[in-house]
Order: C-alpha cells, then structure tokens, then sequence
C-alpha cells in the first residue's frame, strides 16, 4: 500500500490512541516535541504510525520529526508542545561482555533480538540501573586499545529505553536501525558496564555521521572543490531545496544511497517535463528541471554521502613502491598551498589506490591513515627540540624514588611502526611479535572488563600478583602484591622497553613484577606466532613536518641526519645502525618511512638552511598560481608580485593564491591579509606599500589621521 499522510483524520488518531492505552504498548519517546490528546502527551511520529496503519494496514510514517509531523496535528487541532526540561533525556554506554559465557561472552545480538539490556552483574551497577528513564538514549559499546595505544570506544548498536524493571538488572530497549560498529578515538574512558556519557561526548556517540548538519558540511565540501565554483554550489543547494519541496521531504535528512540513487535514475527520466502536472514541476524555476540541475544535485549530494562513509572503516593498504624521494620539502612564499598539498602527497604515498585528484576525497582517506598511525604531522617552532623529535627522559616516581625513563618522541614512534611492518613484510625470523599485539591480546579480557583481574605468577614459588586495571590513556597498569599493597604502577613504557630489550630495569624496586609480565608475556607470544606467521604487506608511513625551516633543523634531527639518506636506511648496501642518547643500541631508520616538510621562503631562504640538511632533502618549488583565479582576482594579483619581484629581487617573498580563493570581498582579503603581509615585507614602509599598487586597479592608500588603509576602486 502506499504512503498516505493527507488522509489521516482526527477519528484515526483517536482510535490509534484507544488501541495504544488498551493494549499498553510502549512507544519510543520523541526527543524534542511532544502531541497532546485527552491531555496525555504522546510521541508525534509514533501516534502518526498506528494512525497510518489503521488507514491502510500499512505501520510507516516517512516523514522526518519536528514541523513535517507537527503540521499535519496542527491542522487537525491538535496542541504540540516543546518537551519540558525536566523531561531531558539522559545518555548511557552499556556493555554487552559477559564473562563466563564461554560460547557467547558478546551479549550484543541476544540483547538487540530480545529488545533489552541486561546488567551480566548482580551486585554491582543496580542504581545506576534503576536510575535510567524512560525515554533516555542507550548505546551498546566495547572499549579496548589498538597496536599502538590508543584507546578506542566501539559503538555497536544505539536505542531508546522504553522500559525498566527497577530490579538493578534489565532494561527494554527499543533499537535503531542496525548500522555497522564504528570506532571513536579517545573516548576510552567509558569502561563501566553501565556509564553516564558527559555532555561534550553525546554528539560523538550518538549523533556521529548520521545526525550531522548535512546541508552545511555539503555547501562546505563543494565551496572547497575546485570542480564545484560557487555559482554551481548555490544552485545545487537551491536544487535540492526545491526537491525537498516537490517531494515533501527533506532531502538533506537522506543518508540511505539507494534511494537517492532511486531518485537520480527517475529525474533523469522526468526532471525535464517542466509542463503543469509533471512529476517535477517547480513553476518558479522550470529551468533547474529543463537544464538538469536536480539530478546533477543529487548525484553530486550522493557523492558527498558516500564520502562522509569512508573514515568508518579502517582504509586498507596494499603495498606500494613510491616515485616520490623519501625526503622532500615542499618551498615557496606563503599562500602557495604547501601545507595543502602535503595532504594530497602523504596520501598518494601511504594508499595510491585511495589518491585522487580531489582534495576533498583525499582529506578524508588522510584523517583515516592518521587516526590508524600511518601517517603523522607535525608543527616546529622556535622551542621544538631533539628530546620532542626523537628521544628524551622523563621522571618517574611510581617505584617510590625517583627515576627517569625514556620518553619517546614523534619521529621515534613512527620509525617503529614502519620498522615493524617493513620487518614484517620480508618476514625475518628473528623478529618477536609487536609488543603491542601481544600486550593487547593477553589482556583483552582485562580491557574490555570480562574479568576483574589477571594473576601473574613471580618468580619465588606460590607468590603472584594481580593486575586489577589498565589505563591505556595515562599508560599504567594497576595492580596488588601479595601483601596486598595497591601503592605502586607498572609503566606501559617500561614494560615494553624491558620486552624489546632496550631497558635493564633490574630486579629491583619494581623490577621484581616487571620481570615476571614480561616472561609471562614472552610466553603467550609463542601462541600468537601461528597465527602471525604469514607475509604481512608493505605499507609506506609518512611525517609530515610543517614549516620546517622555523625550528633549529640541526639540533632537532641530530645524528638522523645521516640515518635519514636513501642507503643509509635498513636494509640499503650500507645501512647504518647506531647506539642513541638514551643507550638503545641498534636504531636505523626504515626505508618504508618518508618525509615531508614544508616551509615558508619568506621566512628562511633556502640559502640559509644547513646545507647537511639541504644534501638529504630533494625540494619542490610552489609558486603562485593565477590560473586558479578569477579574472580580476588574477590580474591584481599579478601585477603585485611583478612589483614585489622588482623590489625584492627574488621570488621568495611572492603573495600566493590562496588569499583569493576564499568566498570574500577583494577589499577584504587585501585589508586583512596582503597588505599586512606587505608591510611586514618592506619593515612597516607605508609609502612602498602604496605604490606597488599603482599599476592596479585598487587604490590603497595609508591615511595618518586615522593610522588606517583606505582601500578603494579607482
């Protein structure tokens, strides 16, 4: 049957209310209003459901919440109210591990087929329970860490409780539409059964993608294509505007990309009979139907849904042998899209299958590899040092005095990752399992909270300890001794370090538990080894480093100066290994890890940078470039730098594209960015300023009664 809304009466939404109350059916509360009749307040879209299914037998209501429901009560008589604040919802994350169910420790598909949650404790969590309304908003997760700590929140599925029993143990859920499980970074805090979600995380949780301002983020992305000019960004929104109107509903809601590919198939067909009684008729702009504008909207909408879809799933990698140097530094005057074409260069490096020629597409598969530790970036500045870069010591005080541990800087992290998977990928025997792998799966029962604690045998007999908890964020185990002392921590990166043999802690202090987990560790690795024994792929990781040339080049990079050159890397004929500050011995820097700087010419002249540096780094000039312009963008720009050119003698000192391109006034973009630019060029020199602008069209002046620019067409 088909979709009705215009023929639900008023006798419709009475008798769907009488069937509601005398068949005591729950309803999914409404988040924002709420339809008022016999004085009852109601869910609006629920009540419209039953009514519709009284009209026809169908139980569907596709209209979106909020005014497109409300209306259709309005014109029946009906109040609508704005739900009260007291009626606010609450949020939660609740856990579906339970341990001690052998066959089936994930409750997740049991709980979503019986509607409910149920606490797997009998003694803890009952008033948190009990404290959960009616109508507040529920999310099944798991949290855990990744290879290289991170500590990652799961989310599964997502409902509204409709129920509670008020015994500590279930709650009545009614779930969303099932959607795959996707991964959020940084929220590991959440680690209880049941855990209240804190105001600022409630959008990350549970509005994710799918709840974004769509219409926003989609003028965004085509104001920043190259492919899309505003002109055509103006029209596509105003068509799918008009869309929404013709087909009453609301388009920029639509995430589902089969029925916007429905949709796109039949405008192709009907969009153009722009005669009264077509399907998509639009008397105030027949030109969008006859010229193809609605579908061009929509398969370009489409394109931008299917985008917003790729960071939830990790990006895959296959490997690559790249023509791009291991080490490249991106040179040019300011506005000349260096930082910007980084992106584009660390993707076409790390994952050439995902490399476009769109930016846009490219950014996303960018923060993917970012958030997967493939890629990394960083900013120098005049502070940045060889301990931030590299390695550093740091004080430690949980073994009661104190001490101070290696602290391992951006560049050393990356080198390991790549150092890992580049072993990995030629398969060496010699090589252990990634602590991390092995650490993370030997406590996954720990960090997804299936059990309390884990036992760790010592080395006198029938003594142990307990690890109780584990902080991936802080990067601490909790643990009690056999005296049953809590005071002290294990550190994740001594444990690590004593596991790969870079740290002699000694048997000392707390080394007399460090040694044990790691023995303990070593072990389980053994279990692992079948499973890691096949030919892992090569992947390529990128550094990028912006504005390279801000920082003291040479103390920040010290002896990587010369790991860093092509043969000298592992596995190169003359490959290099040397002994670090902090006493690793055997470091050298992979072949599978590229760098890419970036830096400001107007800043530091290439002529300045040390030239040891200079020898190991292949540079690639960025200039501007007019052709991205508008007609009287490109002019005025051109003859800037010709004089600025004249002046300076060099093309360092060059004013970029990139000032223009941004959707503002040209009178804007030289009052706020290029004559400030210009007066730092030439020392604060009013006069100079003035005249490089004589051979334009923009009259800029500097007025000494006001100490401001007058900026006018002449």
């Amino acid at each position: 049957m088909a979709f009705e809304p215009d023929k639900i009466t008023q006798d419709l939404i009475q008798k769907a209310v009488e069937k509601i109350e005398k068949e005591n059916i729950q309803l999914e509360p409404s988040t924002k209003f709420d339809v008022i009749i016999n004085g009852k307040a109601y869910p609006p879209k629920e009540i419209m459901r039953y009514a519709h299914e009284l009209l026809n037998g169908e139980h569907i209501w596709e209209r979106s919440g909020g005014e497109p429901t409300n209306k259709y009560f309005t014109a029946l008589g009906y109040e609508v109210k704005p739900k009260q604040e007291n009626q606010k919802i609450a949020y939660y994350v609740l856990g579906a591990a339970w341990y001690g169910n052998d066959e089936a420790p994930d409750q997740t598909e049991r709980f979503i087929q019986n509607g409910i949650w149920e606490n797997g404790y009998t003694d803890k969590f009952l008033d948190v329970v009990n404290g959960v309304k009616i109508g507040d908003r529920v999310a099944i997760k798991s949290s855990f860490a990744t290879k290289d700590r991170k500590s990652i929140l799961r989310i599964k599925a997502l409902g509204t409780v409709i129920g509670n029993d008020k015994n500590g143990r279930v709650l009545k859920i009614k779930y969303d539409e099932r959607f795959p499980a996707f991964d959020l970074e940084g929220y590991g805090g959440y680690r209880n059964t049941i855990q209240k979600v804190v105001d600022e995380d409630i959008d990350g949780i549970f509005n994710h993608s799918s709840k974004m301002n769509y219409k926003e983020q989609y003028t965004a992305w085509l104001n920043s294509s190259n492919e899309e000019g505003s002109n055509k960004a103006v029209s596509y929104i105003n068509a799918i505007e008009y869309l929404s109107q013709i087909t009453n509903t609301e388009i920029f809601e639509e995430t589902n990309l089969s029925k916007l590919n429905e949709l796109y198939s039949d405008l192709l067909k009907e969009q153009k009979n722009q005669n009264e009684g077509g399907k998509y008729f639009y008397p105030d702009a027949p030109s969008y139907g006859k010229n193809g504008f609605y579908s061009a909207a929509i398969k370009s909408y489409s394109d931008f849904i299917r985008l917003l879809n790729l960071p939830k799933t990790q990006i895959t990698t296959k490997p690559t042998i790249s023509d791009m140097p291991l080490n490249s530094i991106l040179f040019g005057p300011p506005g000349t899209g260096k930082t910007y074409n980084s992106i584009d260069t660390a993707v076409k490096i790390a994952a050439l299958e995902h490399y476009s020629d769109s930016h846009t597409n490219n950014k996303l598969v960018f923060d993917d590899l970012r958030k997967h530790g493939q890629i990394e970036f960083v900013t120098f500045h005049q502070n940045y040092s060889y301990e931030d870069f590299m390695v550093g010591i740091t004080p430690d005080v949980t073994s009661g005095t104190l001490r101070f541990d290696n602290k391992e800087g951006i560049f050393k992290q990356l080198c390991e990752r790549a150092k890992s998977n580049w072993l990995a990928s030629i398969n060496k025997n010699e090589v252990s399992i990634d602590f991390n792998l092995v650490f993370n799966t030997f406590f996954s029962k720990l960090i997804e909270e299936e059990v309390k604690e884990i036992e760790i045998p010592m080395k006198s007999k029938g003594y142990k300890f307990k690890v109780t908890s584990i902080d991936i964020d802080d990067g601490r185990l909790k643990f009690t001794k056999q005296s049953g002392g809590t005071g002290h921590d294990l550190l994740l990166k001594n444990l690590k370090a004593i596991y790969e043999g870079t740290l002699d802690y000694g048997f000392v202090g707390l080394g007399v538990y460090y040694y044990p987990l790691v023995e303990h560790l070593k072990e389980f690795s053994k279990t692992l080894e079948n499973q890691n024994s096949g030919q892992e792929p090569l992947k390529n990781y990128v550094l990028i480093i912006d504005e390279i040339n801000r920082a003291n080049i040479s103390k920040v990079f010290g002896e990587l100066i010369t790991l860093l050159e092509d043969d000298k890397r592992l596995g190169k004929p003359n490959e290099l290994k040397i002994t670090l500050p902090n006493g690793e011995k055997e470091f050298g820097v992979p072949p599978n890890l590229y760098l890419i700087g970036t830096m400001n010419t107007a800043d530091k002249s290439i002529a300045l940078i040390d030239i040891a540096l200079r020898r190991r780094f292949e540079f690639i000039g960025y200039y501007p470039d007019y052709e991205k312009l508008k007609p009287e963008a490109k002019t005025l720009l051109q003859k800037i730098n010709e004089e600025i050119y004249k002046l300076k003698n060099s093309a360092d000192y060059l004013i970029g594209h990139a000032y223009f391109m941004k959707d503002e006034a040209i009178e804007t973009t030289l009052r706020n960015k290029v004559v400030p630019l210009l007066m730092e060029y030439f020392s604060g020199k009013t006069k100079i300023v003035s005249d490089i602008f004589n051979e334009t069209a923009w009259k800029v002046e500097y007025d000494t009664t006001k100490f401001d620019w007058i900026i006018s067409l002449r």
